[in-house]
């Protein structure tokens, strides 16, 4: 059973990954977002994580001590949103 789909691959069917989806509930979709989007997501959440949120600021904010939590509304997430409303 192989449930790892790379858009990259030729062989790569859409058609296929969401027949396995339906099939066994699961799949792994590899490749969506290009290597600069994500660097550029992890930059942003680095910024935020440098921040604390004081009194309802740009930061993130502490439910216990190991943990900094924010919104990730506060990311630019356009082409995100985009993708998960189909609409990229």
């Amino acid at each position: 059973m192989n449930y790892v789909f790379d858009i990259k691959k030729k062989t790569f069917s859409w058609i296929k990954a969401m027949k396995f989806l339906k099939e066994n509930g699961f799949v792994t979709i590899r490749n969506i977002f290009d290597k600069k989007f994500v660097e550029n997501i992890c930059n942003q959440c680095n910024e935020v994580l440098t921040k604390p949120s004081i009194m309802g600021s740009y930061g993130y904010y502490k439910k216990d001590i190991p943990k900094k939590l924010f919104d990730p509304l506060l990311l630019e997430l356009s082409r995100l949103c985009r993708l998960l409303v189909n609409l990229s």
